[in-house]
């Protein structure tokens, strides 16, 4: 039997990454980023089996929430 599938429109896809695209877009060794998933303290992640991946958006948002140092208006 044949089963057409029709794929998700693309700006409804969320994009996927892998923990090693993850750590080189926040510039972090790969054990800093499983460190974090196993403590609970980086981005959401989604396990597909034994594949670990992260949606980009989920990504972002937890760098969004990331505490700013330095900079103008930094406490002396």
């Amino acid at each position: 039997m044949n089963v057409e599938m029709n794929p998700v429109p693309s700006l409804h896809r969320p994009e996927f990454r892998n923990e090693h695209q993850v750590a080189d877009y926040l510039n972090l060794n790969v054990s800093t980023i499983r460190k974090w998933r196993q403590t609970g303290k980086g981005p959401r992640a989604l396990k597909f089996g034994a594949a670990v991946r992260y949606r980009q958006a989920d990504v972002d948002e937890w760098l969004a929430t990331r505490p700013e140092i330095g900079g103008e208006g930094a406490a002396a």
